[in-house]
């Protein structure tokens, strides 16, 4: 996912360098435009039941963080590469090649408990 954020311009709404400007800047539109449009990206990657986990947040970055330490892990970086391709598929499509019965596994020992408040 963080591959076509990246391609397409939009990194610094997951790093905070696109910061949120005044309500009453001009380009606030534009901002809010763009940041639900990555926040969509991230949503729409996801299975329905990490939707729901992920949807309250308001931006892009919020989401983000949560995904990393849940799912980054320094050792991991094949099964990274995966979800990232992975996710990217989803919102283009998948090629004729990919199989998708030959995911990397994971460690699933350290994961962060998201609860709903």
């Amino acid at each position: 996912m963080e591959m076509c954020i990246v391609a397409s311009e939009k990194l610094g709404y997951l790093t905070d360098d696109t910061p949120k400007p005044p309500e009453l800047s001009f380009t606030y539109n534009k901002w809010c435009t763009e940041n639900f449009r990555v926040k969509v990206w991230l949503i729409d990657s996801m299975s329905p039941n990490l939707m729901s986990r992920f949807i309250r947040f308001s931006t892009p970055k919020e989401i983000w963080a949560v995904i990393k330490k849940t799912y980054y892990d320094d050792g991991y970086e094949t099964y990274i590469f995966y979800l990232n391709e992975r996710a990217c598929y989803e919102l283009i499509g998948y090629p004729n090649w990919w199989d998708h019965s030959k995911a990397p596994r994971r460690n699933t020992s350290k994961s962060l408990n998201i609860s709903s408040e």
